[in-house]
């Protein structure tokens, strides 16, 4: 409760009156005593209006402390020299001294030199003056500090009254106020966020510098527009639609994106949310904008639709690559891959015309050859020879190996060129040219009976496909000129064979060697072009089987016709059995270069590579090339391979003519477990780590065995107990130089007639260097 100082001066009054009062009823007693009979009655009165006057004083000076005590204020008085003259008890909770521990003391003795001198030269102020002052100062208290408002006011000439209340809730309430307007202000010019606040009354009422810089106004500027002049008028229909709606109280707020245009004429995209603000009587107070710039993100989401689509067309060009690569790669067969090539062109580019020529510019006269022509049902065919000019601009691009394309053939300069198309129907056409030799140029031609513009990526497209069929072409040639070779091959090995007699019966194995080694020479061709070919066609098929996986991956859900393809073609199969596939032949390939070496070893006319390998992954790699011979024939069950191996280090060894070893034996136990017919026929390999630094190899089989004259005689060359046709004699022989003099091994045979043959192969785990 607050008490008014000025009632606390009237209240001072009415006592000074009334003890004034009660001094003249003394005196009047007095001269009332001199008069007894008249002064008795007027004494008798005298008394009773001083009962009642002392009555009301006393019941006033207890009304008075009963409002000191309700007060919230706290009331002091101090004369000149800052002295407690009095303290008025009352219920303001920051009085932490009672009145017996301030009275007579002064405002030194209670508070610091900070605060007294203050409030000393505050008194003299006002004692000064005369004029009552007000003050804010702030005092410790228990564990926090309080804030007091003080009215200080004069009490005569040398005293004054202060009276004190707490405004630590007020003070605490500004500081508040002030640090949520500082909040404020800091969110309001967040960089990162437009903010505008409107009044349908006012207009403008404030705008951040975000908003400014989005729209590249000054803020001066800015105010002197309207929403409606900046924005794009596509957005301004449905951006009033919403504020109307606002504004009648259907809605809150509201969200869209929209376009500006900045003050330099660019558009640009942002993200926009309104809110507003109602007064009392629900009409819209403040409106409030929140803006963000998203033009990045719209281009970029625009370019993301581009790229999508030219993704899309991407994948579809690639698919019809894959389609051509499988046919190319699947078949040797030229003309089939051609006609297949064509036809995929032609639907893909839905064209009227595609069709392949040669070009001989080296003939008399220069002529080109339509061999494959596709066109439209009422399209002239172009297949079979024309003649060439060498003059012409267009023929001179196709031996620079340059593309041609035509959107349009009004616009060829040449007229006589301009007739040719006109006689065939063709009013727009692309060419890709490829030399395949100083004689043989190959074109690719793509044509239209009406006006086309040819895009960049059709070109592009058809010079890949073009590449393709000229590595078509060679594949069928090289296939022809091995399959060429390989009957000049079969034609040698046959006049080799009608000669063997001779050189056996004339012991020139010098002259056999030298054969051999001829022959070795020639198959070598072959296999190596076959070989070489096969690195790149594994190359090429890991190539699109990983992007297969790719486009599985990012694209699992193709298209209807895709899917069907897929199914169709049974892709998983597909992908799974074509690396088996390739590797076969690989291995096929190898085991033929193997043959090679090993008759090139036999013949002393070439060494084999020395390195450290696992002599287990040898011998596993040999009953896989021989896989099928282990496996059942008619009546004959499977030939079981108990393989027993022990803990070998890598060995130093020949790799390659030590697998041909293993291949040897391993055959020769085959041939023999086939021959017997066992029922339960079986090979066991079993590998040993020697003291000596070797390794011992034992191959045995559970065949009929070998009789004691056969044995000594195993290792001859020619020698064969196989039947005319069936063996050469060499396998052994082989086998035994390999282990020997390569390795400086033994090689050794076991055998007891009727219980079957063991081999041993004996090798040091190092060799030493020296020349094969």
């Amino acid at each position: 409760m607050r008490v008014d100082i000025r009632n606390v001066d009237i209240l001072q009054d009415e006592i000074t009156l009334l003890r004034q009062q009660n001094a003249d009823l003394r005196q009047k007693l007095v001269a009332l005593q001199e008069n007894h009979e008249f002064a008795l009655n007027q004494l008798q009165q005298a008394v009773g209006d001083r009962q009642q006057i002392e009555g009301a004083l006393q019941s006033r000076e207890a009304e008075i402390q009963a409002l000191f005590r309700a007060m919230q204020d706290v009331i002091l008085v101090f004369d000149a020299k800052g002295k407690y003259l009095n303290v008025i008890p009352t219920s303001a909770p920051f009085i932490y001294r009672t009145p017996s521990e301030l009275l007579g003391k002064t405002i030194q003795d209670v508070f610091p030199p900070e605060h007294s001198d203050y409030f000393l030269k505050t008194i003299r102020q006002v004692l000064k003056t005369g004029k009552p002052v007000k003050v804010e100062y702030l005092l410790p208290h228990e564990d926090q500090e309080i804030w007091l408002e003080a009215h200080i006011a004069p009490l005569g000439e040398d005293r004054v009254v202060w009276v004190a209340k707490d405004n630590t809730e007020r003070k605490r309430t500004e500081e508040e106020l002030k640090r949520s307007e500082a909040r404020f202000r800091s969110y309001f010019e967040l960089p990162l966020i437009g903010i505008a606040i409107t009044s349908p009354e006012k207009g403008w009422v404030a705008v951040n510098d975000k908003v400014c810089e989005m729209l590249g106004y000054a803020r001066e500027e800015l105010v002197q527009l309207t929403w409606s002049e900046l924005t794009h008028p596509d957005d301004l229909v449905l951006d009033l639609e919403f504020f109307q709606q606002m504004l009648a109280g259907q809605i809150e707020q509201y969200a869209m994106e929209k376009r500006y245009f900045r003050k330099d004429g660019v558009m640009i995209y942002a993200s926009l949310a309104v809110g507003c603000t109602r007064k009392p009587d629900g009409s819209v107070d403040y409106v409030a904008a929140l803006m963000q710039d998203i033009t990045d993100r719209k281009l970029a989401e625009v370019a993301l639709r581009e790229s999508e689509q030219q993704l899309r067309e991407q994948a579809d060009r690639e698919t019809l690559l894959n389609r051509l690569l499988r046919k190319i790669r699947s078949s040797l067969d030229f003309n089939a891959v051609l006609l297949t090539t064509l036809q995929e062109i032609q639907n893909f580019l839905q064209i009227e015309s595609c069709h392949f020529a040669w070009c001989f510019p080296n003939a008399d006269p220069p002529y080109w050859e339509v061999i494959e022509d596709l066109h439209a049902s009422g399209f002239p065919g172009l297949r079979g020879e024309h003649s060439a000019v060498l003059e012409n601009a267009l023929f001179t691009q196709w031996l620079n190996q340059e593309g041609v394309q035509i959107a349009d053939i009004t616009t060829i300069a040449d007229e006589n060129l301009r007739q040719f198309f006109r006689d065939t129907g063709i009013q727009s056409f692309i060419g890709i040219f490829l030399q395949l030799s100083p004689d043989r140029f190959a074109s690719l031609i793509c044509s239209h009976t009406q006006v086309r513009q040819w895009s960049g990526e059709e070109i592009e497209l058809l010079k890949v496909v073009m590449e393709q069929l000229a590595i078509a072409f060679n594949q069928a040639d090289l296939y022809t000129q091995a399959r060429t070779k390989a009957e000049e091959l079969e034609r040698t090995l046959e006049e080799l064979q009608r000669t063997q007699a001779k050189m056996v019966q004339s012991e020139k194995m010098s002259s056999l060697g030298q054969l051999v080694a001829g022959v070795a020479h020639e198959i070598n061709n072959p296999v190596n072009f076959i070989a070489g070919n096969l690195t790149h066609a594994r190359e090429y098929t890991s190539d699109l089987l990983h992007l297969m996986h790719l486009y599985q991956q990012h694209y699992p859900e193709p298209v209807a016709e895709i899917q069907e393809a897929i199914e169709a073609v049974d892709l998983d199969f597909l992908l799974e059995d074509l690396p088996k596939i390739l590797a076969s032949m690989g291995v096929g390939a190898d085991r033929i270069r193997q043959i090679v070496l090993s008759l090139r070893n036999f013949s002393r006319m070439d060494e084999a590579e020395q390195k450290e390998v696992n002599i287990h992954e040898g011998i596993d790699s040999t009953l896989m090339i021989l896989q099928n011979r282990l496996k059942t024939k008619g009546n004959q069950p499977d030939i079981q391979v108990i393989k027993e191996y022990g803990k070998l280090p890598l060995v130093d060894c020949y790799p390659g003519q030590l697998n041909q070893v293993f291949m040897n034996v391993l055959v020769n136990a085959i041939d023999v477990l086939e021959s017997d017919a066992s029922p339960s026929p079986e090979i066991q390999i079993c590998t040993e780590l020697l003291a000596d630094d070797h390794i011992l190899i034992k191959i045995a089989d559970n065949g009929s065995g070998i009789p004691p004259e056969v044995q000594s005689r195993l290792f001859d060359p020619f020698f064969t107990t196989k039947p005319v046709g069936k063996g050469t004699g060499l396998g052994l022989s082989i086998s035994y130089q390999i282990v020997v003099e390569k390795h400086r091994g033994q090689l050794s045979c076991f055998s007891t007639p009727g219980q079957g043959t063991e081999f041993h192969i004996k090798i040091p785990t190092h060799q030493s260097p020296r020349s094969a």
